[in-house]
């Protein structure tokens, strides 16, 4: 591996792709196709790879549960797909032993007083989302590893504030989620470590364009005009992937929303394990996660969201130290009306890194979550592009399914049966 600082380029003959993003799909299609091998550049905005939304979401592989908006159950479907696959291909890239510690206890589902559907409506939803994990479930694909999934189930409510005005039901599901700060570290290491991809920080792509016979690359800064020519470019940035896309040309014509939302990460020691896994649902509420490491994910969506457009791409917001204690207190606050054991974590290290962390959400459509209608709640258009020879661009829509969409865009632009090299 070779990190070329903004305005070099390393000139290698075999050189043939270029990625566009070092978030979870970037890094993994970068992965792939050298393992392929192919050479490959990889066109990364940060100062690190794997800093951004990949990093600092929840890390819950979706079975399909929340998604109960989506009545088609096009989307479970979808998830469901994404979640049998993550961990065989993350695994090759991290190790088993890595995977196992980064996994967490299953989710419960709280359903509060104002839910925009009924207990009922939510219970028949998580009925059919079992049946469909059955249906696409096999000896060869388990998800994350489990030999049986349990069906999901009322709850003891005991651990929650249940009543008229706090919450009217409750279930656990097998639902997982992964520590994403772990497996980000090890899928950047596995970039780092291979000889085949060169990573290039620092460097903000804004278009690409046709050059002799393959595709240049142009960045924000840079003292080097053109970068390439590749035989194929992969985008596979995130909240910029639409805008690189339409300046080289490739405008969809399709409505989307950007919003940025703000999470919160306690880290408790071992006494944080003593916590359940939770989200609300359906509707602006929230979740909590307690990784292995003793490290709490708190997430309130009408506090922590705090950026939304339909227009352009936007810029990451710069919370001030007031906004980012008041963030914390507001998050905490309305999540222990739901849940009360979180009104005894300690007040977090604001000097942390990460303590209040941010990340793009990126949808189709005009609205936010609090419709029902709003795309927000369907996440099945998604997948790889080919808008031009030699260019695609990959919506890889959430963390669940960007390992196996990945791989899906290596088998595209470098067939495993072609090329097949082990590091």
């Amino acid at each position: 591996m070779t990190v070329l600082p903004p305005g070099q380029h390393a000139a290698r003959a075999d050189e043939t792709i270029a990625v566009i993003g070092g978030g979870m799909a970037g890094a993994l299609v970068a992965l792939e196709t050298a393992d392929r091998g192919a050479s490959v550049v990889l066109f990364e905005a940060d100062s690190h790879v794997l800093r951004h939304a990949s990093r600092v979401n929840e890390g819950k592989i979706h079975l399909g549960y929340v998604y109960a908006a989506d009545s088609t159950g096009q989307t479970a479907r979808r998830m469901i797909e994404g979640a049998l696959a993550f961990r065989p291909i993350i695994e090759r890239w991290v190790g088993a032993r890595a995977f196992d510690a980064a996994l967490t206890d299953p989710f419960d589902y709280l359903v509060p007083h104002d839910s925009q559907l009924s207990p009922e409506q939510l219970e028949a939803h998580l009925s059919a989302v079992d049946r469909l994990i059955a249906e696409a479930s096999d000896g060869s694909r388990r998800y994350l590893g489990e030999d049986r999934l349990e069906p999901w189930q009322r709850l003891d409510p005991s651990p929650y504030r249940m009543g008229p005005r706090d919450v009217v039901a409750a279930y656990t599901t097998p639902e997982r989620a992964v520590d994403t700060f772990a497996l980000a570290d090890a899928i950047a290491a596995a970039i780092h470590r291979h000889p085949r991809i060169c990573i290039r920080l620092n460097s903000r792509v804004r278009r690409c364009s046709p050059r002799k016979g393959g595709w240049s690359i142009q960045c924000d800064g840079s003292a080097v005009t053109d970068h390439g020519p590749f035989r194929q470019v992969v985008n596979a940035a995130w909240a910029g992937r639409r805008q690189i896309d339409r300046d080289s040309g490739f405008d969809d014509g399709a409505d989307w929303f950007t919003r940025f939302k703000f999470s919160v990460n306690i880290e408790t020691g071992p006494g944080g394990k003593d916590l359940r896994n939770m989200t609300a649902f359906l509707g602006t509420y929230g979740d909590v996660v307690a990784y292995p490491g003793g490290r709490v994910y708190l997430s309130w969506y009408p506090a922590g969201m705090v950026s939304a457009t339909t227009g352009p791409e936007m810029r990451p917001p710069q919370p001030s130290a007031a906004q980012t204690r008041r963030l914390h207190r507001q998050t905490v606050a309305n999540l222990s009306r739901l849940y009360p054991a979180l009104s005894d974590l300690p007040v977090p290290d604001f000097d942390r890194p990460y303590t209040v962390s941010g990340g793009f959400i990126v949808a189709r459509g005009t609205s936010d979550i609090d419709d029902t209608k709003s795309q927000l709640h369907e996440r099945h258009a998604i997948g790889l592009h080919r808008l031009a020879p030699g260019y695609f661009t990959l919506d890889t829509g959430k963390y669940t399914t960007a390992p196996a969409l990945a791989l899906a865009t290596a088998d595209a632009l470098l067939p495993r049966k072609v090329i097949h090299a082990a590091i």
